[in-house]
């Protein structure tokens, strides 16, 4: 399946219409299935498009009450860490939205080691989605400047798994202990939409969007698949254009 590649000419813009992406995806699985499953991720570029969500219009448009979060991976932080990816998403956007405190599946990180928690999510998510048709509808995903995922790092182990939905992984940097849903699991996904801004990406993206480059494979955001579609929006810097272009240009 070829990737849809959209470039825009700033974040604001990008920002703007990834939030209509979004919303239009869950209305999409929302007409099809009465519902719509998302995974959630942490990072620079998610982080203004939760905040826009939660904005008008499009905090009144999304359909709240029949939206499930997950979360693609998170650091073995409290949820109230300034490093908690569930953290960013509660004080962008889930703290000021109506979205049913049942329909917020996060991963918990207390009380638990890491291993444990893992367990308890992936058998969460199992349950969880044997009653509801086995599909992911949209994981909202973004890219490291290694080319990793969630918490997928090139080179780990945790990037050939091939049979759990969830585990353990470690960090190169930051908050090393992390849990990370895996390839088995992202790839049931109907819709992927990678949100990647800087130019510090921009050589990563060229190694994973262009196909002739065989070592690709071995980037864990090359190894996301979607069911229908997987979109890449970048602003121009990660695509490896200038943000404004003078007329003399």
């Amino acid at each position: 399946m070829a990737a849809i590649v959209k470039i825009y000419p700033d974040v604001e813009i990008l920002v703007e219409e990834a939030a209509a992406e979004i919303c239009q995806a869950i209305d999409r699985a929302v007409q099809h299935r009465g519902m719509a499953v998302v995974f959630l991720s942490g990072g620079r570029t998610p982080l203004p498009v939760y905040r826009r969500l939660a904005l008008p219009p499009w905090s009144r448009l999304m359909p709240w009450a029949k939206i499930h979060l997950f979360w693609s991976d998170e650091r073995w932080v409290a949820p109230d860490h300034k490093e908690s990816n569930f953290g960013m998403a509660w004080q962008a956007l889930l703290s000021k939205v109506p979205i049913p405190k049942a329909n917020v599946h996060r991963i918990c990180t207390g009380g638990l080691n890491p291993m444990d928690a893992a367990e308890e999510y992936e058998l969460e998510l199992r349950k969880f989605l044997s009653g509801h048709g086995e599909i992911i509808d949209l994981a909202i995903m973004g890219m490291g400047d290694d080319g990793h995922t969630a918490s997928l790092f090139p080179g780990s182990q945790e990037v050939q798994e091939k049979l759990r939905y969830v585990t353990t992984a470690k960090a190169p940097a930051g908050i090393k202990e992390r849990i990370t849903v895996t390839l088995p699991l992202l790839n049931k996904t109907e819709e992927v939409l990678f949100l990647v801004t800087g130019s510090d990406k921009h050589r990563m993206l060229e190694r994973i969007l262009r196909s002739e480059d065989a070592d690709r494979f071995e980037l864990p955001a090359a190894k996301v698949k979607a069911v229908s579609q997987i979109t890449w929006m970048l602003d121009k810097r990660a695509a490896g254009l200038q943000p404004e272009v003078s007329q003399q240009d």
